[in-house]
């Protein structure tokens, strides 16, 4: 998506991972939530406990 609408390549897909990667390491703390990777879409926050209030 990012190349198509920007003509942006892996410098960007780089800089989305290693934000995630950031991301993921200062929730690790907080066992309700977890970044899941969803193949061929994206990342996708989970609360183990069920919904969001």
């Amino acid at each position: 998506m990012l190349a198509y609408g920007w003509g942006i390549s892996n410098k960007v897909n780089n800089n989305v991972t290693v934000a995630i990667s950031e991301l993921r390491s200062l929730l690790k703390n907080i066992t309700d939530l977890e970044i899941i990777t969803i193949h061929g879409k994206g990342y996708q926050l989970v609360n183990k406990k069920g919904l969001f209030k």
